[in-house]
């Protein structure tokens, strides 16, 4: 109740600073900051009239900061992060409020939609960004009125829609690494009652990083993605939008640089001890790197989704929409963690993932009262199967020395849920708002780790339950062999289900005293549902799931129009309560050494603020900016295990991938000169302070503070419809990483990338 009360006093401090806030106008000609509009709440309205934390970025602004994908909003968006996985799994972070996980069937703590539908696993979202009208990120705690849980936030993709009369338009990109990028689209009128919009993209790139022991290269991009966008309007009542996409990725994954030899099992397999323990590090340098000749690292990655929207105005006061979705992905991702030419460790990921939803909801509206309720269903049939090749010092197992094994996670999902909610006018610029929504989520597993089919998987782990149960076991090649943590014998294919409910909920006060200004404090209840993970099931225990965790969120802010339109300024202060997170921790398992293991961290706290502006500063000049700062930590004692385990106690450490400080700055000034032709040039800051990997505050997995600077000048026709644009990304060449992490034997790093430079030309007609 203290902090509570801290953020109350907050509201009319933050007023009364904006209220102060004093910008002088050149002229009254001076263009003001056009309105966005946006659908976070499920309805069409004013972003300044929405109280939430959101921020919008438009198509045109995705493209001028080379944002493709949704890792790349960290460059744009204050307060979200984006780690990397040693095994390619992408993980997105709001405000301190992250999952980290290895596995592709993991489920984000923050989730990411197009047009409102869930793309539920974080490797489907690669496409999300394809020929994008806008795109709004909603901080705090998500689900009352979004298809998926989400205790971080939610990243919603609103694709371009087709044009009642014909349109057309093409991009084309050339770089650094012979990077190659063309993509387009087509849009018009069928009929009167039909319109259609085809995009695509095609993104190709040559080898950006080089081993460092050997004339070899990787990195090389290939991915293409295509949609169809279907409107159909037969009478001024009903609307229909089918949308089908896909796309195909066989892009490398990502090479891991090695840093030092650090020994899962010190006297293990002695092979491993004499190749790793004279293995040089790689230099400082982004592109350096290493990986085990003829290994491919090409990805055989395939998505397709269709979704149908349909909406129905029933009465000028009463519409109903429905929301239907299907997604098939298969998937290979090999990947090879170590970071040298020795295997170490190599791992092939493959995922067969199915997912069907359906949403039913209804919005009325009598008098001051906005209500909205509905329903919604899931379905999701997951299939991971994880191939490991390994020699490192934890191979040799009971006197055989096994070269790895096959790591299945089969799991069905069904989640229902109801939802609804109410907006109250109270009259003198006063709404009272609040949602609610029921979850329930069941999800089944079997799964275990099993030998490959050369046997050696099968004879080890015979020879280890044999000493271990005292009676002999015989496993033949082929089988499961993961071993019981109370008999010692195998416990063959494991079975478990994870059954889970929760009410989530939401209210918002909040005031406008004129059309200018927004003043809200919000209270929500947020959770993400528990599952299991990917790992190398030595024993049963590793299968244990993690149990859903939740956030109780409380946030003031404002937002107040000030220069007659030309200054945007919005600010806010939050408190987290952060239970049961969860996160891939460590259990010291012997022989095998220290391996990965999902865990809850039963308290942790997140306080923070940020600020934001958007500022028309002369006729030809625009300034965006913005800062946050998170402070995300654990509350209470905690004892596990830090990467090397070392036992630790985590009270008071900050939570792994969590900045205390982010900031983004964005000039463009374009040359008032005579003529069809205006130039244009711009320049974008964006710093993160420095975080840690893992916990236990190493300096080895420091993840450091950085500045990246981006430059952009071009000249654009007043029309818009041509622009020739040269660009040139992270400038400085500033070194960073990604991730930090102990694969087996070896502290790798994930490495940014370098410098990139190239020209842009874009035609609309």
């Amino acid at each position: 109740m203290e902090k509570m009360s801290r953020l109350l006093v907050s509201v009319p401090m933050l007023a009364t600073c904006f209220a102060g806030a004093k910008v002088y106008a050149q002229d009254a000609a001076m263009p003001v900051i056009e309105e966005i509009i946006v659908t976070a709440q499920k309805r069409s309205e004013r972003i300044n009239d929405v109280p939430l934390s959101i921020n919008v970025a438009t198509g045109e602004d995705l493209a001028k900061g080379g944002v493709t994908d949704t890792s790349q909003l960290v460059k744009i968006v204050p307060g979200f992060t984006y780690q990397l996985s040693p095994y390619g799994t992408p993980v997105y972070g709001l405000r301190g409020i992250s999952f980290f996980d290895t596995s592709g069937l993991a489920q984000p703590a923050v989730s990411v939609y197009v047009d409102q539908v869930p793309l539920p696993l974080s490797i489907l979202a690669r496409g999300a960004s394809l020929d994008v009208e806008r795109v709004e990120v909603l901080k705090g705690p998500q689900g009352t009125l979004f298809g998926e849980n989400a205790t971080g936030g939610a990243i919603n993709y609103i694709a371009a829609k087709p044009t009642n009369s014909f349109s057309a338009g093409a991009d084309v990109v050339y770089g650094r690494f012979n990077q190659g990028e063309a993509g387009g689209y087509i849009s018009g009128p069928l009929s009167n009652t039909l319109s259609v919009r085809l995009a695509g993209r095609t993104e190709q790139r040559g080898d950006w990083q080089y081993s460092t022991t050997r004339q070899d290269g990787a990195g090389q991009r290939g991915f293409n993605e295509g949609r169809v966008l279907l409107d159909w309007k037969p009478d001024a009542d009903f609307q229909f939008e089918l949308n089908v996409n896909g796309w195909k990725d066989q892009s490398d994954t990502q090479v891991a640089q090695f840093r030092r030899f650090a020994p899962g099992v010190p006297n293990g397999y002695a092979p491993a001890i004499a190749a790793l323990s004279a293995y040089q590090a790689a230099p400082d340098n982004a592109r350096a790197a290493d990986w085990d000749s003829g290994f491919s690292l090409r990805r055989d990655d395939r998505f397709f989704q269709t979704s149908l929207r349909g909406d129905w105005d029933v009465t000028e006061q009463l519409a109903l929409t429905s929301l239907t979705s299907y997604i098939w992905f298969r998937g290979e991702t090999p990947v090879d963690p170590d970071g040298t030419n020795y295997l170490d460790l190599t791992n092939t990921q493959r995922d067969a993932i199915d997912v069907t939803s359906q949403e039913l909801r209804a919005s009325l509206t009598t008098g001051p009262l906005k209500w909205l309720a509905g329903g919604y269903y899931q379905h999701q049939r997951l299939r991971e199967d994880a191939d490991a090749r390994l020699a490192g010092t934890n191979s040799l197992i009971a006197g055989v020395a096994n070269s790895g094994g096959v790591y299945l996670n089969h799991q069905k999902v069904d989640t229902y849920a109801g939802f609804a909610g109410v907006d109250a006018d109270l009259g003198g610029g006063v709404t009272l708002q609040g949602s609610v929504r029921y979850t329930k989520q069941d999800r089944d597993f079997s799964g275990c780790a099993r030998d490959n089919g050369d046997g050696t998987f099968a004879m080890s782990f015979s020879r280890l339950s044999t000493l271990l149960s005292g009676s002999p076991t015989v496993l033949p090649p082929g089988a499961c062999v993961t071993l019981s943590s109370t008999t010692g014998k195998p416990a063959g294919l494991i079975s478990q289900s994870l059954d889970q409910d929760n009410v989530l909920w939401r209210t918002s006060l909040n005031w406008k005293p004129d059309e200018h200004t927004l003043l809200y404090v919000n209270a929500t209840k947020g959770f993400k549902a528990g599952g299991f993970s990917t790992l190398p099931y030595a024993i049963d225990k590793q299968i244990n799931p993690v149990t859903q965790e939740s956030v109780q969120a409380y946030e003031v802010g404002a937002k107040l129009t000030l220069a007659a339109g030309r200054l945007q300024l919005n600010g806010a202060a939050f408190h987290y309560d952060y239970t049961n997170k969860q996160i891939q921790g460590y259990l010291l398992i012997q022989p095998f050494g220290n391996l990965p293991a999902l865990i809850n961290i039963p308290k942790s706290e997140v306080d923070g603020g940020e600020l934001s502006l958007t500022w028309q500063a002369l006729s030809a000049l625009r300034i965006s900016a913005s800062a946050t700062y998170v402070d995300a930590r654990v509350a209470q004692d905690f004892a596990t295990l830090d990467p090397f385990a070392v036992p630790i106690n985590v009270k008071g450490q900050q939570l792994p991938g969590t900045p205390r400080w982010q900031g983004n700055i964005d000039a463009e000034y374009r040359f008032n000169l005579s003529g069809r032709w205006q130039p244009y040039a711009g320049a974008a800051l964006a710093y993160q302070s420095r975080s840690y990997s893992a916990f236990g505050q190493n300096a080895e997995f420091v993840l450091p503070g950085h500045t990246l600077l981006d430059l952009r000048a071009g000249i654009e026709r007043d029309d818009g419809r041509w622009r020739i644009e040269a660009f040139g990304h992270n400038v400085t060449d500033r070194y960073y990483w990604l991730s930090v992490s102990h694969q087996i034997d070896a502290v790798t790093r994930l490495a940014a990338q370098p410098a990139t430079y190239g020209a842009r030309a874009t035609f609309r007609y």
